[in-house]
């Protein structure tokens, strides 16, 4: 009896021994990141022990490229947030299922807020009125990535776009976490829906250094009503 005891013992220790080097080998792993040759980097914010990870489309994926390698980009960093590209592939899905282009939802909600309900916390800066957008930009009916970013950054269609996506004003340059969302349905009313969000980190990154606000610079700026259509 007593034998089969310490057997049982043994064994258990032998389980227990084994289960600890599991989980060292675990924990010592590198977390997955971004091939070498793509010009940005992953955001991997943690809940409890799960690493959560953005997972762009091709379409998607090639729109983030040129985001982030356009010569006039102005970020010091860029990286995909996983909330903020949920943000965005949902936004486009929705304006392509409900028919409707625009930073408001039909029941009101404004982009600034889409964003505060995934749990992302913008700073407090920014505005909480009803329908506020000062994190998105839209363009329909483009059925290639580079022509949606054409389209969006072309000065000739309006400066607010182009300043927000750029990075162009230091309100917007401090917004390096991003997310993409394209959608394209056949039975929608344009076709191709592509939405960007960025938006700014409650706690900017150690070796980063974080633009400064323009002196004197009273208003934040918003982009609530430019939407690139193709022509």
């Amino acid at each position: 009896m007593k034998r089969n005891r310490d057997h049982r013992f043994m064994a258990r220790g032998v389980l227990l021994g084994l289960l600890a080097v599991v989980a060292g080998l675990l924990l010592r792993a590198p977390i997955e990141a971004a091939p070498s040759d793509m010009p940005f980097q992953y955001y991997f914010p943690v809940i409890g022990r799960q690493h959560v990870l953005c997972h762009p489309s091709a379409t998607e994926q090639a729109l983030a490229h040129l985001l982030i390698t356009d010569p006039e980009q102005r970020r010091p960093l860029l990286r995909c947030n996983p909330w903020l590209e949920q943000v965005a592939q949902a936004h486009a899905a929705d304006m392509a299922t409900r028919r409707y282009v625009g930073y408001i939802t039909p029941e009101g909600l404004g982009m600034n807020d889409l964003v505060r309900e995934t749990g992302y916390r913008l700073p407090d800066t920014y505005s909480t009125a009803p329908g506020a957008n000062q994190v998105a930009a839209i363009a329909v009916g483009h059925e290639t990535a580079p022509g949606a970013w054409a389209g969006l950054v072309d000065p000739s269609l309006g400066s607010q776009l182009r300043t927000h996506l750029l990075g162009l004003d230091p309100f917007f340059a401090r917004q390096i976490d991003y997310g993409i969302g394209h959608v394209y349905d056949p039975a929608s009313v344009h076709g191709h829906y592509w939405v960007i969000v960025t938006a700014e980190p409650l706690y900017w990154p150690a070796d980063v250094l974080k633009p400064a606000s323009a002196p004197g610079q009273g208003g934040i700026p918003s982009i609530q009503l430019y939407v690139i259509h193709v022509p």
